[in-house]
């Protein structure tokens, strides 16, 4: 259903029906979320907030990405200017570190295909340097005119729109030709990489998870765990040995660990290799009757509400499917939120080690995906 909005507000369905959300709305309803933030600068919880944004897609005419794009520098300025970041009146930039509380404002990134008759240049543009591409006609992202503007007073990009994309190599090209120039376009004598957020507010798919965080992404949102559990999936794919294994033979999937804790030589069964049918994002499909008589946990040795202790089988979660009962979904998603908050985790501890660590990881997963990198859908 269509989303309409003007210059002073987005309209959005709420459970008491549709609202106009404008930016002092917004500004207001986000003061009641706190985000504390690990800064060795500022020992006190922050709030934390992306500025409204409009929403326009590669399908969306080039008049409609302008005015898109128009809408997100005005409702930039204005939220910036509630947070007292910078003055009402000027429009001049308040130092952060000069404000009590500090204001975590992320500025969005339009995540559309430039149209080589939009009007509107990208500020990050600024010239080309020897061998480059010009990226002012490559096809990147819409960018916000305000953020150089305001670069001293944001404390993050949020990246919306990223997940429609339906190529992958567009929408990975897109993203790390817009990092590496929005990153060019914030530096600065006060810019501090190591404090500063890149995020991706949706992904809908593990693949896309694993294609963020290696082009350095530190916050990836998703929905995933919810939508898996009312599909009635669960995700199964190994996270633990991706360390001590190297792939042997990608088309079945075969992963060797040479020298374990014994000194021994042992060969860890994949999915591919015991016949559980695993599908793009390295789930298992409860519905599927193969499962009624498994007496197995979904993942052997995970501590999740579904798996701990050994209480709910594949076999009986399988029979809570096919009787419509809420609680599949309830110990489904329960187990997703756990196992894909592992992931996240061990993709941290990689990424702590260093980009070939992440890497690592992140080949070790997409191994388990069938023909995930011959895939180009979401």
């Amino acid at each position: 259903q269509k989303t309409h909005s003007n210059a002073n507000h987005v309209m959005v369905w709420t459970p008491n029906g549709r609202h106009a959300l404008s930016p002092e709305v917004y500004h207001k309803a986000a003061k009641g979320f706190i985000l504390p933030l690990d800064s060795p600068d500022n020992a006190e919880s922050t709030t934390a907030s992306v500025s409204l944004y409009d929403m326009a897609l590669d399908t969306d005419s080039s008049k409609r990405k302008v005015t898109a794009m128009k809408r997100i520098d005005d409702w930039l300025t204005r939220s910036l200017s509630l947070h007292g970041l910078i003055s009402p009146k000027t429009g001049g930039t308040t130092s952060i570190s000069a404000t009590k509380t500090m204001a975590n404002v992320w500025a969005p990134l339009l995540a559309t295909q430039e149209n080589s008759t939009m009007d509107v240049p990208p500020p990050f543009a600024t010239g080309k340097e020897d061998n480059e591409k010009d990226l002012s006609s490559a096809p990147s992202f819409v960018h916000s005119n305000s953020i150089s503007q305001y670069k001293n007073s944001i404390n993050g990009l949020a990246v919306v729109g990223w997940h429609h994309i339906t190529s992958r190599s567009d929408r990975n090209e897109r993203l790390q030709l817009h990092l590496k120039n929005a990153m060019k376009g914030l530096c600065s004598s006060s810019f501090n990489k190591d404090l500063f957020s890149v995020a991706v507010l949706t992904t809908m798919s593990t693949l896309q998870i694993l294609d963020a965080a290696r082009l350095g992404v530190n916050v990836i949102g998703t929905g995933l765990p919810t939508l898996w559990a009312k599909s009635k999936k669960a995700l199964v794919c190994n996270l633990k040995a991706w360390e001590q294994q190297q792939l042997v033979n990608t088309s079945q999937k075969r992963l060797k660990i040479d020298n374990d804790d014994n000194g021994s030589s042992t060969v860890t069964t994949t999915a591919a290799e015991t016949n559980i049918v695993l599908d793009e994002n390295g789930c298992i499909d409860l519905h599927d009757i193969c499962w009624v008589r498994e007496g197995e946990v979904l993942v052997p040795g995970c501590t999740c509400i579904a798996c701990n202790g050994g209480k709910h089988s594949k076999a009986y979660i399988h029979h809570l499917v096919q009787a419509k009962e809420m609680l599949a979904e309830i110990l489904l998603f329960g187990h997703n939120l756990h196992h894909l908050l592992q992931l996240y985790q061990e993709m941290s501890l990689a990424s702590a080690q260093g980009q070939e660590k992440l890497e690592t990881f992140c080949n070790f997963v997409e191994s388990q995906l069938p023909s995930s990198k011959n895939k180009t859908t979401r």
